[in-house]
């Protein structure tokens, strides 16, 4: 299971998005301060990616006004932040788990000495080197790149804990009921054990519980809407890599169906009434609804190439 947070709400609803294009099922989108999931998750993490806030310096070619808000007082408030940042992630780790420090600057104070200054704070937190030759880091093991790079920029560290604290147990969100949504599941896709989630009319599933974190933005694989008296499902249920091959009803194109669909066209296929995972070449990337001998196009119109 992957949990993702930023305390940016905008941000966190375009990771939300992401991961959906990318099929990833058990999944929990978060906008809220760390210290709430370290509240409910303390002790439990396997990995921790911290992409910490900065200064940016390495954006600086790419966003010049960088360099006006670069004042010593903001490094400094930064510093803090990413200090906080790094005790959270701390806490939230279990023995043996990996925590990844990031940011996209050459600051040492927000990389090198950052990192030293957590590595005397937590004596059980361990350097695991990074063997790469290219990297103009000032402490061995950890990865720094630059332009000449052909990056923008960028730091990179790897610890993992070597100590067992204290733990919280994980509080589990409710599961919602609905005949009709439990329906359209049970027709469609051949799983038995499931969790399901709903916000107003959205409906998200699951196959492993999700944990309740407070500022919950997304819990699972948004499946569908209910609309009225029927289910309408999403285009995102069907590029879920865990479910793909659990419908019950798929269908492969050709090559000339495949560029009519995607242009937003319906097909004239003979198939019985009923949803299907479309697949091209094996891979799965839409669905479609069949009636009366008509699959309608249910691509996402912003998907569509318009030639």
């Amino acid at each position: 299971m992957l949990i993702a947070n930023d305390v940016s709400c905008a941000r966190a609803s375009i990771i939300s998005s992401n991961f959906e294009r990318l099929g990833y099922t058990d999944t929990l989108i978060t906008s809220t301060d760390v210290s709430n999931l370290t509240s409910s998750l303390k002790g439990n993490a396997d990995l921790v990616i911290l992409d910490a806030p900065c200064s940016g310096e390495g954006m600086i070619r790419k966003y010049p006004e960088i360099i006006e808000n670069l004042k010593e007082e903001e490094y400094r408030k930064l510093e803090d932040i990413q200090m906080s940042l790094l005790d959270e992630a701390y806490s939230l780790l279990k023995e043996d788990g990996i925590l990844v420090y990031s940011t996209c600057t050459y600051n040492p104070g927000e990389d090198e000495l950052q990192l030293l200054n957590f590595l005397e704070r937590y004596k059980d937190m361990e350097l695991i080197p990074a063997d790469f030759k290219a990297s103009s880091s000032k402490l061995k093991g950890t990865v720094k790149l630059s332009p000449l790079n052909g990056t923008e920029g960028q730091f990179i560290s790897i610890l993992k804990k070597n100590s067992n604290t204290s733990s919280s147990k994980i509080k589990y969100l409710k599961t919602v009921k609905n005949s009709i949504v439990e329906k359209f599941i049970k027709d469609n896709l051949n799983i038995k054990d499931y969790y399901l989630y709903s916000k107003e009319s959205n409906y998200y599933l699951s196959l492993k519980p999700m944990p309740e974190i407070k500022g919950t933005i997304r819990a699972g694989l948004h499946i569908g809407q209910l609309k009225k008296d029927r289910f309408e499902p999403s285009h995102m249920l069907y590029r879920s890599n865990e479910l793909k091959d659990k419908f019950r009803y798929r269908y492969e194109l050709n090559d000339s169906e495949y560029r009519n669909y995607i242009k937003g066209l319906e097909l004239n296929l003979d198939l019985p009434d009923n949803y299907y995972l479309l697949t091209y070449k094996g891979h799965s990337f839409a669905y479609g609804r069949v009636k009366k001998g008509i699959m309608k196009n249910k691509y996402p119109k912003g998907l569509r190439e318009m030639v």
